[in-house]
């Protein structure tokens, strides 16, 4: 089986001489040693089989089974993979480098969050609102800046939270800036958890009844699987962007260039590295990604709206029904 071939010399020291000439008359015997020869061979040759076997570890000879010492240990806790609904990376495409957060809405809790509950304090910073949410028993797991606003921080077009208008939709058009490079566009969730991403005009026409989350921005990057047509792929314009592209079904993927890129190189991500049909620029130089789990956590920033992964306190059954641990 391993047999890894005899040397010649070996080889031939097995081999059966001649009869000498002067033996002629050999007696029974003889001829009985000349029957035993080639049998010895046989038995050297599966010896250094054996030997083979055994020098190369496939065979061990008079090993003992180890001794147990003391009671068995549990084998080894191994780390759980990174839960499917939040992925966090950066990647390379092209010569350019992105933050990508991917995020399945139907596993992972998507919220828009502009001024705290009760004092109506604008939380402006990522750090705040990690801490508003540490307060209350969750962990803030990804955040960035949602779409723009004004001098004074309110949204600039529509912002929905919780279902509730906070801001009322833009349908402007031609006024200088960046959100009105038409088309602009609309990022939301509705009530069951379903996200899109449509041009302002189209969801104008046909505004979904049941929005849980909405923020308005513009330009648009990726529209009906074409890349905004208003974008020069020779443009020397290049700022740090970020933006939401819409992958299909429940999956959207967030990404903030790890350096200045144009708007073509940015719609380009979305179009040709993710395959999202559509996709809507969020924010220029002042937007910032909280991603603990990218090895990228950002407690700065100073906005108006902002989207994130909020993991809520695990929840306890009492007598009179469920308790979150957050109070």
């Amino acid at each position: 089986m391993i047999c890894q071939g005899i040397p010649a010399n070996m080889s031939r020291s097995f081999r059966s001489e001649p009869p000498h000439p002067r033996r002629k008359h050999a007696s029974v015997s003889g001829r009985r040693g000349q029957t035993v020869g080639p049998l010895i061979a046989l038995l050297l040759m599966l010896a250094i089989d054996a030997w083979l076997l055994v020098d190369s570890g496939l065979l061990q000879v008079g090993a003992e089974p180890p001794k147990a010492e003391g009671p068995e240990l549990p084998p080894p806790t191994v780390p759980a993979p990174p839960p499917e609904s939040l992925d966090q990376t950066t990647v390379r495409f092209g010569q350019l480098d992105f933050h990508v957060v991917e995020v399945d809405v139907a596993q992972a809790e998507l919220g828009l969050f502009w001024k705290a509950p009760g004092s109506g304090e604008r939380f402006g910073r990522l750090g705040t609102l990690e801490d508003f949410v540490k307060q209350r028993g969750g962990a803030l797991e990804f955040a960035t800046n949602a779409g723009m606003f004004q001098p004074d921080h309110r949204p600039v077009g529509l912002h929905v939270e919780e279902g509730k208008e906070l801001a009322p939709l833009d349908e402007r058009t031609g006024l200088p800036g960046n959100f009105y490079l038409a088309p602009n566009g609309v990022f939301f969730v509705r009530a069951n958890g379903q996200p899109g991403i449509q041009t302002t005009a189209q969801f104008a026409r046909k505004r979904p009844g049941d929005l849980r989350l909405a923020t308005q921005s513009g330009p648009m990057l990726v529209i009906d699987g074409k890349i905004h047509a208003m974008f020069n792929p020779q443009s020397q314009s290049r700022f740090i962007r970020s933006g939401v592209g819409w992958r299909g079904g429940t999956r959207l993927v967030f990404a903030l260039s790890a350096t200045p890129v144009t708007f073509h190189e940015f719609a380009r991500l979305f179009l040709e590295r993710y395959g999202c049909p559509e996709a809507l620029y969020l924010d220029g130089a002042i937007s910032r990604f909280h991603a603990p789990g990218l090895g990228h956590p950002d407690p700065e920033g100073d906005f108006g709206g902002i989207l994130a992964i909020v993991r809520e306190a695990p929840r306890q059954k009492t007598a009179t029904g469920v308790k979150s641990n957050g109070g």
